[in-house]
């Protein structure tokens, strides 16, 4: 806590997603649209959660540092996100790194 005493922002406080009359977005909405999008395109149910673990893919694949994504993520520290996703960060070596490697000699 900074030391003039001041609390971080609290979840109300925080900018919300709004709609264009400016009036946030209620989350059923955005569940309903969700569901509507994904059965419109024929995909299987996608949860709000699912779209979370889809951006750490991308982000995590794409090269962007486990440090920034654990941050965007907002978990309480690096080896919540290391737990969670390490896994693909060796993925992405194996990929994208190993092949790179050529013998010395």
């Amino acid at each position: 806590m900074p030391a003039t005493g001041a609390h971080p922002p609290s979840r109300q406080s925080r900018p919300r997603v709004r709609q264009t009359h400016g009036q946030p977005l209620r989350p059923q909405y955005v569940l309903d649209h969700l569901r509507r999008l994904t059965a419109d395109a024929g995909l299987p149910a996608i949860r709000v959660h699912d779209l979370r673990h889809i951006a750490a893919t991308i982000t995590i694949n794409r090269g962007v540092p486990i440090a920034v994504v654990s941050k965007t993520l907002r978990h309480s520290n690096v080896a919540t996100t290391i737990d969670t996703y390490g896994h693909l960060t060796r993925d992405a070596a194996v990929t994208h790194a190993v092949p790179t490697i050529r013998p010395c000699g």
